[in-house]
């Protein structure tokens, strides 16, 4: 839409018929003469009526071409989109928000990125200003938060050079919400009365993803615009996860990776990658991935020393959108956690003894390979071991009718306090299952046997935390039970964490110290249950308990870029200051610490591998992973309805600007021009008119003197016979 600054100049556009109007007034007009000699002037007749006509049309259109570009630009006109524009008259108030994130530097056909584009098109905007010009104000925010504003000013020339400068740009994954919330505080206080707010992104889905509902609402006359700089359809292969024990990972025991690798909108081939520094520890493919699938790729690599480790995992070939071609793995290898197995005496093993054996140690698999240390007791030491995680058991399992003496039990005690996990299990022989000692804690009257004649099935407690957590644990829920042991009443601060079909407990707990008490209230003899033959379940649940006694990894942690984390690593509590190393940092920063905890965060701004280590070491004793959100690989284009709910405005336009069908010399003809601005197009045109209008006189003038030598010789023919 055009807009004059003086638009009664346009009266002047009837200038552009004064040259007709001149030639039509001066034409000469024939007189009727006798004359005898008629036969011979019909030649000098013919040449006077070819001299009456008009000879050069074009001259005639240049000149009053000309006048009319000298009238419009006169009248000063400004261009104004209509779209999604309100055509104020007034001053407007206008913010732009530019969207550089990371789906932003995708590579186009072209060779450009949507960023440059955006940029590209900022830089225009500040010239397409409704109403008068030096009323209105502009200013420009960008999606990182870190990258300064700029506020609402007529300043548009600051504006184009600092849209034009790229020094602090910075990779980064943080969403628009934050843009859109200064943008609204902007315009908001903003004096005009008109207010408008332009959007450059590609509407990628992660964009918005945590953009709350109706953030401009409340803005009185706001306009947006939404510019998608180029409409080109993205593809994109990403590897959104990587699934890696949690826990503190046996070392002697190989490790399981589960990776999912999505094609979004192209079909293309594809190898994973596992490295460990520059060294490959795994490779599996090559793939055919198929547009709009996931596909899962599981790898088991060889077992790793104790430690801190970190593995990158990748896809080959890079595809064109690389920053989720990779992802990062940080975890931890300890000594295999010890188990103690307390049986009941007898000569006689009994059944579920060794069932429980062979689930946790299966004899089939070599000691280097066992996950667990097993230890089968008559009955625990006398006194408790030391401290250190190579001896101290995680799991204690003690069968009814074990013998438990005085010092046995405060061993056990003193475990549960330091942080085991206890579980009482009745034995496949005892008819009267008991855990003198123990059971007190849970129960003051003793356990009864209670056989069933209808198979009865446990299900999980709703506040149990086992509730849920995965598949295989959930297997104890589809196996029979034929007889359990009931407490007839149980102490508080118990919990029931499983019940059966009957109400019965099937699993309870408590909290004795740091660690945790349990009953399962069933064995895993075929006689009592189905837990046995159904083992999936209850070996996922003990080597939960596992897991759970040894606690999170102290050496290594995971975190998402940009993220603020302060975890706390158990091995840096003595040190006051600590060195990480890392992508992003030329040089090692240095951390202030509290018990082992940054006081500033962790630094997490780019996706790849940290080290940390004392301040005078090069060892690096724990390690962290940083990698991207996986939501940022939500490429899907947001829809118009769906932002019109975000923004909370109802005067919204979408505009899709693509370039990608347009030949490069055509885009920089255009760009030439100012294609955008008839202020800056008009100049130029009238200088390109006058030049031709010099020239069309030129050549005709030099067209006329050489008619004038070709007519003189037959003149003086025709003189010389009158």
């Amino acid at each position: 839409m055009i807009q004059f600054a003086a638009p009664a100049l346009l009266v002047g556009l009837f200038c552009a018929g004064i040259p007709i109007l001149i030639h039509l007034l001066l034409r000469p007009r024939p007189r009727r003469v006798r004359f005898p000699a008629l036969p011979f002037l019909r030649e000098s007749l013919a040449a006077g009526r070819r001299a009456q006509r008009l000879r050069n049309w074009w001259l005639l259109l240049v000149r009053s071409a000309l006048l009319a570009c000298v009238v419009l630009l006169l009248a000063g006109p400004t261009c104004v989109p209509q779209k999604g524009l309100s055509a104020a008259s007034g001053p407007s108030a206008s913010v732009l928000v530019v969207d550089d994130s990371w789906s932003m530097r995708y590579q186009l056909n072209s060779g450009a990125t949507p960023l440059r584009r955006a940029v590209a098109r900022a830089v225009e905007l500040t010239r397409e200003i409704p109403g008068p010009a030096k009323s209105s104000t502009m200013g420009v925010v960008w999606a990182d938060p870190r990258r300064s504003p700029i506020q609402l000013t007529s300043d548009f020339g600051r504006l184009r050079v600092a849209l034009r400068d790229r020094g602090d740009e910075r990779v980064h994954a943080e969403t628009l919400s934050e843009a859109l919330a200064r943008a609204a505080a902007m315009l908001q206080s903003a004096p005009q009365a008109s207010r408008r707010l332009i959007v450059l992104t590609d509407r990628a889905t992660h964009a918005f993803r945590d953009v709350p509902p109706g953030i401009l609402a409340g803005i009185d006359e706001l306009s947006v615009r939404v510019i998608e700089p180029d409409a080109e359809r993205l593809t994109n292969l990403a590897l959104r996860v990587v699934r890696k024990p949690n826990r503190i990972h046996p070392a002697g025991a190989p490790l399981a990776l589960g990776v999912s690798v999505f094609a979004d909108g192209l079909d293309t081939t594809y190898t994973v990658l596992v490295r460990e520094g520059e060294r490959i520890v795994g490779r599996e493919g090559p793939f055919t991935a198929r547009a709009g699938t996931t596909r899962e790729v599981a790898f088991t690599l060889e077992p790793f020393s104790i430690g801190a480790h970190a593995l990158t995992v990748e896809l080959e070939p890079a595809d064109r959108l690389t920053f989720d071609q990779r992802r990062f793995v940080a975890f931890e290898c300890g000594p295999r956690p010890v188990v103690w197995l307390v049986e009941p005496r007898g000569g006689e093993r009994d059944l579920t003894s060794v069932l429980i054996e062979s689930l946790l140690a299966p004899s089939a698999l070599a000691e280097a390979e066992q996950i667990v240390d097993l230890r089968r007791l008559s009955a625990p030491p006398p006194s408790a071991p030391g401290d250190s995680r190579e001896t101290r058991p995680a799991l204690i399992v003690v069968l009814s009718g074990a013998t438990l003496p005085e010092n046995a039990r405060r061993n056990i005690r003193a475990q549960l306090d330091a942080g085991a996990t206890v579980v009482l299990m009745p034995a496949s022989s005892e008819s009267d299952a008991d855990w003198p000692g123990l059971r007190q804690l849970l129960s003051e009257a003793a356990a009864r046997v209670v056989p069933l004649e209808t198979p009865v099935a446990m299900h999980w407690e709703e506040q149990s935390r086992f509730r849920n957590l995965n598949d295989a644990i959930d297997e104890l829920t589809r196996s029979a039970v034929r007889r359990y042991v009931r407490l007839s009443s149980l102490r508080e601060p118990v919990r029931v964490q499983a019940r059966y079909s009957d109400s019965s407990p099937a699993i309870v707990s408590r909290k004795v110290g740091k660690g945790e008490l349990y009953l399962l209230s069933t064995s895993l003899d075929p006689e009592w249950s189905d837990l046995g033959v159904r083992a999936a379940g209850t070996l996922s649940w003990l080597f939960e308990l596992v897991y759970a006694a040894l606690g999170p990894p102290q050496l290594a942690a995971e975190f998402n870029a940009g993220a603020s984390s302060r975890v706390e690593f158990p091995a840096l509590t003595e040190l006051s200051k600590a060195r990480v190393s890392g992508p992003g940092l030329d040089r090692a920063a240095l951390v202030k610490l509290s018990d082992g905890s940054p006081q500033d965060g962790w630094p997490t701004d780019l996706a790849g591998v940290y080290a940390v280590c004392a301040p005078r070491s090069n060892q690096a004793g724990v390690r962290y992973a940083v990698n991207w959100p996986v939501e940022e690989s939500d490429l899907p284009r947001i829809s118009p309805q769906r932002l019109r709910s975000l923004l909370g405005v109802e005067d919204l336009v979408v505009d899709e600007q693509t370039e990608q069908d347009q030949p490069a010399a055509m885009s920089r003809l255009a760009a030439l021009l100012g294609h955008s601005d008839p202020a800056r197009l008009l100049p130029l045109l009238l200088l390109m008119l006058i030049l031709l209008e010099v020239f069309l006189s030129a050549r005709q003038g030099v067209a006329a003197s050489a008619g004038v030598k070709e007519k003189n010789p037959r003149r003086q023919r025709v003189d010389a016979g009158l």
